[in-house]
C-alpha cells in the first residue's frame, strides 16, 4: 500500500549465508522510513524504486554489499541525516530519478575497488536534484559524482575530502548525454587523491564559492566544458593546478575573481577557446 512507515528496526543481511535483494525496498507513493538499521546484506541496505514522496531519515546502512541507499526511477525522495559507512558501491546512489533531496548525509569509506561507481553519492541520468550539506569522504573514488545527462542539480555546500579519486565530478557522455545547467556551490574538496572539483562533457555548469585545496592533481579542472562560470573560488596548494582548463574543446567559459595560490605547476593553465578571464583571477 501507499503511505508506508517504517521505524526502529534492525536488520542484520547475514551476508555470505543469504541472498537478498536489500534490507527494505519501497514502491509507494507517500511513506517515511526513519531510525532503522540495514547492515551485512548481500545487496543494499534501502531501495526505493518506482516510487514518490518518500523520506529517509536517521537511518544507519553499512557494510552492504549493494549501495547503503538505493534510489530507481523515482521522484520527490528526501533522504536526510542518514549514514552511509563502509558499502561496497555507494553510500547513496540515484538512477533516473528527478527532483529529490539529499540533505546532511555521512557517507563514508564507500567502494571496495577503485572504479567511479565507488562513490560516496552517485548520481546518473538524474536532474532537479539538491544534493546539500553532506559529508561524503573517504571514498574509493569520488566523493560525489553526476554522470550522463544529469541536469540542473544543485549541489552546495557540502564536505568532499580525503577521497582516493576526486571531490566531486560531473560529467556527461557524448554529444547527446551531456550534463547541463548544474550548479556547484559552496562546497569543501581538499585532500582528494585526484581533482578536488572535475567537470566533463557539460554545458552551462556554475561553479562558484568552493575550496578546493591540497589535493592530489587540479583544484578546479575541466575538459569538453562550454560556457560555464567559475568564480569565486579558492584553489590553493594543490599539486597541479589552481584551474586548469585543458584542451581548445573547453569554450566561452568565464573563468574569474578566484583565489590561486601556492599551486605546483601554474595557477591557472588554460588551453580553452574564447576564455573571458578579465578583470582577472588572483594569484
Amino acid at each position: 500500500g501507499n503511505n508506508v512507515q517504517l521505524a526502529d528496526l534492525s536488520i542484520d543481511g547475514n551476508k555470505g549465508q543469504a541472498t537478498c535483494e536489500a534490507g527494505i525496498k519501497i514502491s509507494t507513493q507517500g511513506g517515511k522510513v526513519q531510525g532503522v538499521s540495514c547492515h551485512n546484506m548481500s545487496g543494499a541496505g534501502i531501495v526505493v524504486d518506482t516510487a514518490s514522496e518518500v523520506t529517509l531519515i536517521g537511518n544507519h546502512c553499512t557494510d552492504n554489499d549493494g549501495a547503503g541507499i538505493k534510489v530507481i526511477g523515482s521522484e520527490d525522495i528526501t533522504i536526510e541525516a542518514n549514514v552511509c559507512r563502509r558499502n561496497y558501491e555507494q553510500g547513496i546512489y540515484l538512477y533516473q530519478s528527478n527532483r529529490c533531496s539529499v540533505i546532511a548525509n555521512k557517507c563514508l569509506q564507500s567502494g571496495g575497488q577503485d572504479i567511479d561507481i565507488n562513490t560516496g553519492i552517485y548520481l546518473v541520468q538524474s536532474s532537479e536534484n539538491i544534493i546539500q550539506g553532506n559529508t561524503s569522504n573517504d571514498n574509493t573514488w569520488a566523493g560525489i559524482m553526476l554522470r550522463e545527462a544529469s541536469h540542473r542539480n544543485n549541489i552546495n555546500n557540502n564536505s568532499v575530502s580525503g577521497n582516493q579519486g576526486h571531490g566531486i565530478a560531473v560529467a556527461g557522455l557524448g554529444d547527446f548525454d551531456s550534463s547541463q545547467d548544474n550548479v556547484i556551490a559552496g562546497n569543501v574538496a581538499n585532500e582528494n587523491g585526484y581533482h578536488g572539483i572535475g567537470v566533463w562533457d557539460c554545458i552551462k555548469t556554475t561553479i562558484i564559492g568552493n575550496t578546493a585545496s591540497d589535493n592530489g592533481e587540479d583544484g578546479i579542472y575541466l575538459i569538453l566544458v562550454e560556457n560555464s562560470n567559475i568564480q569565486n573560488n579558492r584553489c590553493a596548494g594543490n599539486a597541479g593546478c589552481g584551474i586548469r582548463i585543458d584542451t581548445e574543446f573547453n569554450v566561452d567559459n568565464f573563468v574569474t575573481n578566484n583565489d590561486l595560490v601556492d599551486n605546483g605547476i601554474l595557477p591557472l593553465l588554460d588551453e580553452g577557446t574564447g576564455t573571458t578571464t578579465v578583470p582577472g583571477n588572483r594569484t
